[in-house]
């Protein structure tokens, strides 16, 4: 089911007829008024789109092209994760976003699958379906220490910055974490990276503010660790009509703008 603004009522509805819901919702305004009976534990709701963004359910993740400056998913990240019982998931490329809604069917509590408009990275699809452990991300790329910088660095990849981030990482040999999980996060693969690298590097395709890195963050400061960490994603405004990998470029999101963005800390 597509819908607007309905869709989490409607999903409420199908609930108390004892029918599972999958549902897709576009530009929800009223969003505290509509999620309270599902993050408070009375229903059970999946919530995907086609493209994630503005809403609950995930109409556009990031950027979105030629769509045009209002329709960007750049929210959705730091407004879902603050919700009580929610289960945010990111997706790094087409297999593990089927998986993912596998995982999402076999949980008892509401879950949000966000994937970017377009196509993917053209990753092999499973037939089998697997169902993921929850909260438990995976290292991609195991990194060295770079005697020239003497220091050694870890990204923390979210959703559709997988890709791009295990291209940057072989400039400075870095280690590569595909997080796949926003909430819960892995507070112990957060403590394995910190406790053995120098940087850690966030990146995520939603705004900064509130996002992927901030929980990242509050890992951190939950655990008690002290770690140098630098937080890449969209930026606060919103981003020009535009091709979608010229507005990744505009934001530091291209593998140049990675790459500069980690020198200039390292240099401080």
């Amino acid at each position: 089911m597509v819908s607007r603004s309905p869709g989490w009522m409607w999903a409420f509805g199908m609930w108390f007829q004892d029918w599972s819901d999958a549902t897709e919702v576009r530009k929800t305004r009223a969003i505290e008024a509509s999620v309270s009976p599902v993050i408070s534990g009375l229903v059970w709701v999946l919530l995907f789109g086609a493209n994630g963004g503005f809403g609950p359910a995930l109409d556009r993740a990031g950027l979105v092209g030629a769509d045009g400056a209002t329709h960007h998913g750049s929210f959705d990240l730091s407004y879902l994760r603050c919700l009580p019982n929610m289960t945010v998931m990111t997706p790094s490329d087409e297999n593990e976003c089927r998986q993912m809604l596998f995982t999402a069917f076999q949980m008892a509590t509401p879950a949000a699958v966000r994937y970017p408009r377009g196509s993917g990275p053209g990753a092999a699809v499973k037939k089998d379906m697997t169902a993921l452990p929850v909260g438990r991300g995976e290292i991609r790329r195991q990194g060295k220490k770079i005697a020239l910088l003497s220091k050694k660095i870890a990204f923390l990849a979210f959703g559709s910055m997988l890709a791009t981030a295990l291209e940057a990482a072989e400039e400075f040999d870095a280690t590569v974490a595909n997080m796949r999980f926003v909430k819960p996060l892995d507070d112990a693969l957060v403590a394995q990276l910190a406790g053995s690298h120098d940087l850690l590097v966030t990146i995520e395709e939603n705004v900064v503010e509130g996002g992927a890195g901030s929980a990242v963050l509050e890992s951190l400061q939950r655990q008690g660790i002290k770690v140098a960490v630098l937080l890449l994603g969209l930026p606060d405004r919103f981003v020009d009509h535009g091709d979608s990998a010229l507005q990744l470029a505009d934001c530091g999101l291209d593998r140049a703008g990675i790459l500069t963005a980690i020198r200039a800390k390292l240099a401080e």
